[in-house]
């Protein structure tokens, strides 16, 4: 089991001890919950320049992050006080949906869910919470960004969660809720900032690029960021009574 980090931990109980106060009579009753996150163990290298021929988006693939080990062991952990944890089968990269034929979509992971998501035991769930990348818009551009990276623009540099997390009915695994990954309240003045961080010190042509402490800089923003979004959502889902 991967090692979480104990305040990520920490963050995710504490957003599901304030959710224990809202109400939560529009949720129906849960008691057993599969976890599903189809992240990838991807980072995405995004540069808007000044012209779209400037423009460029490249995908690493990292492994060694294990990404969706991590996202699920943070929210399983999190959660096993209060629910049964129930192990789910699924191809990985099958779930989230394919988000390159339209920019203003915001596809559904229920039909492959119902599809391909199966609980290892064979019996079914009150709920599966999924976690799978979505696009967001980069303010005031037209650009937009997608799953988890790094932001280059100029001279400036910023870390990026662009997640959502969608809580379906277990057995119709119709959508009972979702919600976008934030790491602080969304402002008008810069709307963007509710899922990036600045990191001007992690500013770097290309991956290859990058020395050995800023990949590793690089990982643990994009996780703490994650671990704060995951925090959000498990608070703005009220997934308590």
């Amino acid at each position: 089991m991967p090692c979480f980090k104990a305040r990520h931990v920490a963050a995710l109980l504490g957003a599901l001890l304030i959710a224990n106060v809202a109400t939560a009579k529009d949720l129906p009753s849960i008691s057993t919950v599969g976890v599903v996150s189809d992240v990838g163990d991807k980072v995405h290298f995004r540069h808007i320049g000044f012209t779209a021929f400037t423009n460029a988006n490249v995908v690493i693939d990292v492994p060694d992050w294990k990404i969706d080990a991590y996202v699920t062991g943070l929210i399983e952990t999190a959660l096993k006080e209060r629910y049964t944890i129930s192990t789910v089968n699924f191809p990985r990269g099958g779930i989230a949906p394919d988000l390159s034929p339209s920019l203003f979509s915001s596809p559904s992971p229920e039909d492959n869910m119902r599809a391909k998501a199966k609980p290892v035991d064979g019996q079914p769930v009150d709920a599966y919470i999924v976690v799978w990348p979505r696009r967001n818009e980069v303010y005031p551009t037209n650009q937009q960004v997608e799953g988890i990276g790094i932001l280059t623009q100029g001279e400036r540099a910023r870390l990026f969660t662009a997640l959502v997390v969608t809580l379906l009915d277990g057995r119709t695994f119709e959508e009972i809720d979702n919600c976008w990954a934030r790491v602080r309240p969304v402002s008008m003045w810069e709307p963007d900032g509710s899922y990036m961080n600045e990191a001007n010190d992690l500013f770097a042509e290309n991956y290859e690029s990058m020395t050995p402490d800023q990949r590793q800089k690089l990982e643990q923003g994009l996780k703490s960021m994650i671990g704060d979004g995951l925090a959000y959502c498990m608070r703005d889902l009220k997934l308590l009574k």
